[in-house]
């Protein structure tokens, strides 16, 4: 499998009670299907952190049922190498790969550093033999890999591709001239100076993969301020942008309604 374009990290459509709606997952992929490389279930703009064993689960399933030979890579986005290896154990021979990001830590004080995140990686290889997607982001860790560490953990093997999300383009430049794997853009502002990139994996692919596919392919002045407006105008930039996503397809007709994980009835 050789990775590049747009991989869509997808929103989880819930029903009003909580129930992830398989039929508003089969729209969803199929409103992206045109202009997507791979879908990424389970990850931040997934509500991965919040979801369920069960909402988890069921988000899986009816993405693999509906992907009709799109590749998919599930996000898991728990705390250590062994809770992940726990959750993808019945599911890996479903899947072209995990999404996994560093290791978390509950206080600042205790952060994971550069080492603490080549452990975590490298325990989950040694626990599994799913592929890998190294998901480089420090909002759950604290810690931004860099590139030496994330070279070293490519050399691990069975790593796929990286979604480098540190918002410094030169990380994903240099990774992309020497990780030896596909790396993909995290932020919508950076697409447009991801050109060496293999693709983009941003929340903004759940509504304009078309745009999100141009900018980062035939970066221009004009493609990067139509990302920005897109960001604005769907609202994106916030903490909350799954939220809005959700709201901006309900809007469209793809899901039935904008509930959350975790919310009361949710």
């Amino acid at each position: 499998m050789t990775l590049g374009g747009v991989l869509v990290p997808l929103v989880t459509p819930l029903t009003e009670t909580g129930e992830v709606s398989g039929a508003c997952v089969a729209a969803l992929v199929e409103s992206v299907r045109p202009h997507a490389a791979g879908l990424l279930p389970g990850l931040s703009t997934g509500e991965g952190l919040r979801l369920s064993q069960r909402q988890w689960s069921d988000m899986l399933s009816a993405t693999v049922e509906h992907a009709r030979g799109l590749p998919v890579i599930a996000g898991v986005l728990l705390a250590d190498a062994a809770r992940i290896a726990e959750r993808v154990a019945g599911v890996a021979d479903r899947l072209d790969g995990v999404a996994v990001a560093p290791p978390f830590r509950s206080h600042a004080s205790s952060r994971a550093t550069q080492d603490h995140a080549y452990a975590h990686f490298s325990a989950l290889r040694s626990a599994t033999a799913a592929p890998i997607l190294i998901y480089n982001e420090s909002h759950l860790s604290g810690v931004t890999m860099n590139v030496q560490t994330i070279r070293r953990v490519c050399d691990l093997g069975g790593v796929v591709a990286i979604k480098e999300s540190s918002g410094h383009i030169d990380t994903g430049r240099e990774l992309a001239a020497t990780a030896g794997v596909p790396v993909f853009q995290g932020w919508e502002r950076l697409l447009a100076d991801s050109a060496p990139l293999a693709g983009s994996a941003v929340g903004l692919a759940n509504l304009e993969p078309a745009l999100c596919a141009r900018t980062q392919r035939e970066p221009s002045a004009t493609a990067a301020r139509a990302v920005t407006d897109a960001v604005c105008r769907y609202g994106l930039d916030g903490p909350t942008w799954y939220r809005n996503v959700k709201r901006e397809l309900v809007s469209r007709g793809v899901i039935r309604t904008s509930a959350v994980a975790g919310e009361a009835g949710a």
